[in-house]
């Protein structure tokens, strides 16, 4: 588990530190403060290869095809440095007990005769040089323990390297693009017949629903002991189904051990809210996984801390983010301040 993380030239973040991590942390904040940024470079932080950096575009809606086989632009590259600048290097550090790893992420960047001869529009940095590729080092207390790089050909596919000898942290992104690949992400539990343990997973939810399985259509459909027929998962309720989107991420990855949350009140009805967040204490405490989730929604935060007893008060930890041009604060609640905090109705979002 994280217990601190620093981040450093990723999208709009200069500097950003979110320190005493929790099972559960909260991020909120205004508008294009930096939270949605934060859950991408944690996702970076965990990579295994040099294609990580570019499957937070999908999360944005902004690439398709993440596996090489649509031809993109080289440019898009340039918008996971802060202030549009290659000349920057992104550092992602992590600190879990006494270990503290860095991940760098630098921009491999080609002449200006040869960026000029090729038919890709590659971005151009101060220095004026164009894009090659990215290249990642990754250290551990000092050591630099791997690295991998990834670059474009002359159709603009994408080829890239794995990172090896890293740690077992695996990340799941939440929101509300990944949630329409939910299909997919069920048919390979079941390939690996792990449907068995998704069922363990949403009695958290309901201890009523028993299975879930696929018709011929590739609709999800829920059999539940109270109902004599199987029921199309969009009928079950928002809870339930933004609660099975976060349980399926949990198992779209062998090992998985943070799940990134973004916005998490979208599609879901004040009234689902203790459904999903009874979900995620449960999941924290029994499987170890560390949850990072942003929102909006004073009723979210609220209904959260009236949940947690006296024995689940260390699980929370809250943060809020402010921005002032490139300049960033963050200021950090127990859950004991933000329960006070929403009991006097202070305004924190």
């Amino acid at each position: 588990m994280l217990n601190k993380i620093t981040i450093k030239n990723f999208r709009a973040i200069t500097d950003l530190t979110l320190d005493k991590l929790g099972q559960v942390n909260l991020l909120f904040g205004e508008n294009n403060c930096g939270k949605t940024s934060v859950l991408e470079a944690i996702f970076c932080f965990a990579a295994k290869d040099a294609l990580t950096p570019l499957q937070t575009y999908y999360f944005r809606h902004f690439l398709n095809d993440l596996e090489g086989n649509e031809s993109i632009s080289p440019i898009v590259i340039k918008y996971i440095f802060n202030n549009i600048d290659i000349d920057k290097t992104i550092e992602l550090t992590g600190v879990n007990k006494d270990e503290i790893e860095c991940l760098k992420i630098s921009c491999d960047k080609l002449s200006v005769g040869i960026a000029n001869s090729t038919k890709d529009v590659s971005p151009v940095s101060k220095s004026g040089i164009g894009v090659k590729g990215i290249s990642l080092e990754c250290s551990k207390n000092g050591v630099n323990i791997c690295t991998a790089s990834g670059s474009f050909d002359e159709r603009g596919l994408y080829h890239y390297d794995f990172l090896e000898k890293r740690e077992e942290i695996t990340t799941s992104f939440v929101n509300h693009i990944t949630q329409e690949r939910i299909f997919e992400k069920f048919q390979d539990i079941q390939k690996r017949k792990e449907t068995g343990r998704l069922i363990e997973l949403i009695k958290a939810i309901d201890d009523n629903i028993v299975d879930i399985r696929l018709d011929d259509k590739g609709k999800l459909l829920v059999e539940n002991r109270n109902i004599t027929e199987l029921v199309p998962i969009g009928l079950m309720g928002d809870g339930v189904a933004k609660a099975l989107s976060i349980a399926i991420a949990i198992l779209s990855d062998p090992g998985v051990n943070i799940i990134l949350i973004d916005e998490i009140e979208n599609g879901l009805h004040h009234k689902s809210q203790e459904i999903v967040w009874k979900a995620i204490i449960q999941w924290a405490k029994e499987y170890n996984i560390q949850f990072f989730i942003t929102t909006h929604s004073y009723e979210m935060i609220e209904r959260l801390t009236g949940l947690l007893g006296d024995d689940e008060s260390g699980l929370l930890r809250a943060y809020r983010l402010e921005r002032e041009s490139d300049n960033f604060r963050v200021v950090d609640f127990s859950t004991a301040e933000l329960s006070r905090i929403i009991e006097d109705r202070w305004e924190i979002r």
